[in-house]
């Protein structure tokens, strides 16, 4: 007997004339639901019994037809059916389910929309963005998002449900101390009507940095010998750190310690080194982080010879001089002497100058010997990032006086001054001579 209204007829025999009535009521079959209260999306299982049998069945969320994802889509020989359905995009609030059989019957139950909330990613890196999704909540109502129960800034900032009762947005995980070694988080959501929905945040443990001041790049270099300042955020509390230059390929080139807000700083001044991208790593034996130094790459000007001047002969304490070079990076220089133009035959080579002048020894004025044909010298300069000038045109010089050695044109000129003055006093002694004699 299907659910309904049911009479129970008394009538004579032999006409039929009903003398007598009574009603009674069957239930239009009953459902169960499984669970009754959930949130959107999540599946509920609908168990039904006392409805007509063999009879196809329709499923209504709110007065609205929905699709039987699974399970009975018709009621059995008993009159019973299981049957699953999704819970639609709502609001919280009340809903009621119904099934109804061909024949009309359409028992009821009631099922809860509870809120909920997502995080994406679930792991996440502080300083980085979290999108936060939520259903089930008031229609049109601000919501507050909390982690640890501490308020956060969203994105955007004012965050309201939709008339559907959904939300979403973004927030950035602070960097707080708790987090340091990373933490399990309570995310928060709650609306205007005290709907709340939790769940939880992996925040990754903070990474250890390092940054270099001044900062330099290929447009903006640094130099050897500048002053830089390294500062470092998250290291391990008291621990020792060590500044290296080149990825530890030398020994620490400061030290210093981690205080207790675990960050440090340090002063450093940059080493010889070649031009280009150096690494700066800040190490406490469990955190190694690295920052990038530019060095300049500019060439050194080329020095310009001063003495010996060009075929001249060397002075007696063998002094050779020439302009001083100026470079960010500081510079050393670099002087040689050959016996040839092409230098094939260097018989002195002096490195590492720092003055822009050399005095040759006595042992090297002996080695430089006396000869006819001149000795060549030429200098060039040489920076700390160990780039080199180009050689400075090389020059003649002579050691003592040689024969056939070049005089100098002031020299020459002067000699033929002397000469002609010698001649004309001469002559004019001579004349007098002439004159005066009695012949």
């Amino acid at each position: 007997m299907h659910g309904g209204e049911h009479y129970v007829y008394v009538a004579t025999r032999i006409d039929k004339q009903i003398v007598a009535y009574a009603t009674f009521s069957v239930p239009h079959g009953e459902i169960e639901l499984t669970p009754e209260a959930g949130t959107v999306g999540s599946e509920i299982e609908i168990s039904g019994q006392g409805l007509r049998r063999d009879q196809q069945i329709t499923i209504k969320y709110d007065g609205k037809e929905v699709n039987i994802i699974s399970g009975d889509t018709k009621t059995d020989g008993d009159g019973g059916f299981i049957s699953t359905i999704e819970v639609p995009e709502g609001p919280a609030d009340d809903y009621i389910i119904t099934a109804i059989d061909e024949s009309g019957n359409r028992p009821e139950a009631e099922f809860r929309v509870t809120p909920q909330i997502s995080v994406s990613p679930t792991s996440q890196d502080v300083d980085e963005m979290v999108e936060v999704r939520g259903t089930g909540f008031g229609v049109r109502e601000g919501v507050i998002v909390t982690l640890d129960g501490t308020e956060i800034v969203t994105i955007p900032v004012t965050l309201h449900t939709t008339r559907v009762g959904s939300l979403g947005g973004s927030f950035v995980i602070p960097p707080r101390p708790a987090y340091t070694d990373g933490s399990l988080v309570k995310v928060r959501v709650r609306d205007e009507s005290d709907n709340v929905a939790e769940t939880e945040l992996t925040v990754l443990p903070i990474p250890a940095s390092i940054w270099l001041n001044p900062a330099t790049s290929l447009d903006a270099p640094g130099h050897v010998g500048m002053e830089l300042s390294a500062s470092g955020i998250w290291f391990v509390h008291g621990a020792t750190i060590d500044i290296t230059y080149d990825n530890g390929e030398t020994s620490p080139i400061a030290i210093t310690e981690a205080l207790d807000s675990r960050n440090f700083s340090v002063n450093f001044t940059v080493p010889p080194s070649v031009p280009g991208s150096h690494t700066v790593t800040a190490s406490d034996g469990i955190n190694s982080v690295a920052a990038v130094f530019t060095m300049e790459s500019e060439r050194p000007l080329t020095p310009v010879q001063l003495l010996p001047k060009a075929a001249t002969t060397i002075e007696a304490e063998g002094l050779f001089d020439w302009e001083e070079v100026s470079d960010p990076s500081g510079v050393t220089y670099v002087l040689q002497v050959a016996g040839d133009s092409d230098f094939a035959s260097v018989v002195l080579e002096r490195g590492e100058l720092a003055d822009s002048e050399y005095i040759l020894s006595e042992k090297e004025r002996i080695r430089l010997a006396e000869r006819q044909t001149p000795y060549y010298w030429r200098v060039k300069a040489v920076d700390g990032t160990f780039s080199e000038s180009y050689w400075m045109v090389s020059s003649p010089f002579y050691v003592g006086s040689p024969q056939g050695a070049p005089l100098p044109g002031w020299m020459k000129y002067l000699w033929i001054g002397v000469g002609c003055g010698l001649a004309a006093y001469f002559i004019t002694r001579a004349w007098k001579k002439h004159a005066e004699s009695p012949n």
